[in-house]
């Protein structure tokens, strides 16, 4: 049949062929009991392969980096079209979140003064460099994704380097700050050139993000190396679960402190800045659609490091594993250092069936 059909040279229908082929093989790979990554030696059992398939950026219970398993391309799209759909499950409406997020703010009495000025100077507003043409800026937030969102901010820039090529995504010259944009636009008033900006922050549980700052900070690289050895000598020799409490318990005494840890709603200012979009992690891949549409943007949104392949263990069973090394005092004291974070979201706590999803 595919042969008649290339005789007369169908060539949408045999693409229709071959994407329901490629999506039936992703679903007999979903109802299977485990399934390899290409290139990767490590198997995904089936709760693993359901969380990646969820867009969790999860990480792997040892470090290492293995080929890319899948493009962030247009070749990726089956895949990414499954992992969009499993997290539409969990997906809450934009002006939901808004609401939810402003009513906790003033139930807990932290709102900004109805008088209190906008610090739009804030270096941390990040926007393409086409801003006049994609009005969009983003507050960074460490840990919830943003080299994604500075990757794709260079490709709405001009940069057609293939994602996974992209080197140095944290230097200036890829976007214009806030600061910048005001002194280019001088002659506008800053709040007025604000309000035409479709304002956009990407937030995250805070146990999955706590334990990506662990991870990339700590027990793959060697920041706070002077009080880790001191709290335990020879720690570079540990495993990961071994330096994890005792990692938590220096940050919880405050005996070390480094942004990538900060509440995030300090950082980005959820209760003070009129964010037109809200976006979480866990549902980053499905909210970009949106927000794609509103600056009439084709470019597609750089996959997670679970979507590339990269990651093997979701990061339900990552945080169960770090989290149960911890006493219950430190979970305790954990909980209450991110009181906010949890309660301005609504995200779930470790214990509950919908973790790491919003859960309201």
């Amino acid at each position: 049949m595919v042969q008649d059909m290339l005789r007369f040279g169908s060539i949408k229908s045999v693409s229709s062929i071959l994407f329901l082929v490629a999506v039936t093989f992703l679903l007999f790979l979903y109802t299977n009991s485990s399934f390899q990554a290409p290139g990767s030696k490590s198997t995904l059992s089936l709760g693993g392969l359901k969380d990646v398939l969820r867009g969790e950026t999860a990480t792997g219970s040892q470090y290492t980096e293995s080929p890319t398993a899948y493009t962030t391309q247009s070749s990726n799209q089956p895949i990414r079209t499954f992992l969009v759909e499993e997290q539409k499950k969990h997906l809450k409406g934009t002006q939901e979140v808004l609401d939810y997020v402003r009513n906790q703010c003033e139930k807990h009495n932290l709102t900004a003064a109805a008088d209190e000025p906008l610090k739009l100077k804030d270096m941390t507003w990040l926007a393409p460099t086409t801003y006049k043409e994609h009005k969009l800026p983003y507050k960074f937030c460490p840990k919830t994704g943003s080299t994604s969102c500075k990757r794709w901010f260079r490709r709405l820039g001009g940069d057609e380097t293939p994602y996974e090529e992209m080197v140095g995504n944290h230097a200036s010259k890829w976007f214009s700050s806030w600061k910048k944009i005001m002194k280019e636009d001088s002659d506008r008033n800053p709040e007025e050139l604000f309000k035409e900006f479709y304002k956009i922050v990407i937030v995250r549980n805070p146990l999955t993000r706590f334990i990506s700052g662990f991870r990339d900070k700590v027990y793959r690289r060697t920041y706070f190396q002077a009080e880790m050895e001191e709290a335990m000598p020879g720690y570079r020799n540990k495993t990961d679960t071994e330096i994890f409490p005792v990692f938590v318990q220096l940050y919880l005494d405050e005996k070390v402190h480094n942004y990538h840890f900060t509440p995030s709603y300090k950082m980005v200012k959820l209760c003070q800045y009129p964010y037109d979009m809200i976006l979480q992690t866990e549902t980053t891949l499905a909210q970009m659609l949106m927000v794609r549409e509103h600056i009439n943007s084709t470019y597609d949104y750089p996959g997670s490091r679970s979507e590339e392949g990269k990651d093997k263990q979701s990061s339900s069973d990552l945080a169960k594993k770090y989290y149960s090394t911890l006493s219950e005092e430190q979970m305790e004291r954990f909980y209450e250092f991110y009181k906010y974070d949890f309660l301005l979201n609504g995200y779930s706590k470790l214990d509950d069936p919908n973790f790491p999803y919003l859960n309201w």
